[in-house]
């Protein structure tokens, strides 16, 4: 079997990275708008950099402009399409903006590109579930279970799938 690509971004050339560095600054002090000039900064000097985009991604949904989001987390899937953690992102993004066919297919490429993704599973797990998959739910949680004890989601959806299970019997 081929060797897994890590599950880790990397921002790129020094100048990128610094600002990299200040928009998670900015960020984790609540400075969003200057999280977003950080990020767009490193996007003019690296145009196809994931970490920038994805940034930009996470932000665009925290303010609830949904169309951006998804489009700056498509723009890191084309530029870097074998990193689950682009897919992973627009699965999220997907599922926030209540698409959970495309989000469920961006989920599945997650964990087709990294196996061991645990909450990628985890996530999978939760959107069949919403889309009435049942079983597969229940696959996708144990497996999330299966590879971190840890995930609280995963075990509420394998019981959450159990529970309609037992519902579709009666």
């Amino acid at each position: 079997a081929g060797s897994m690509k890590p599950l880790t971004l990397q921002a790129g050339d020094p100048d990128v990275a610094s600002d990299i560095e200040a928009a998670i600054r900015h960020h984790a002090a609540g400075e969003t708008v200057k999280a977003e000039a950080a990020c767009e900064s490193a996007l003019k000097k690296a145009p196809r950099n994931v970490v920038a985009l994805m940034m930009l991604a996470e932000l665009a949904g925290e303010r609830r402009d949904t169309e951006s989001a998804i489009a700056l987390a498509r723009r890191a899937v084309k530029a870097d399409p074998d990193n689950a953690l682009c897919h992973f992102t627009l699965g999220r993004i997907l599922h926030a903006a209540e698409r959970p066919s495309d989000a469920e297919r961006s989920y599945r490429k997650a964990v087709g590109h990294h196996p061991d993704f645990a909450m990628a599973h985890c996530n999978l797990a939760i959107v069949q579930l919403d889309l009435g998959e049942t079983e597969d739910a229940w696959a996708s949680g144990l497996h999330a279970v299966e590879l971190d004890w840890s995930i609280a989601d995963a075990h509420m959806t394998v019981g959450r799938a159990l529970l309609q299970a037992v519902a579709a019997l009666r």
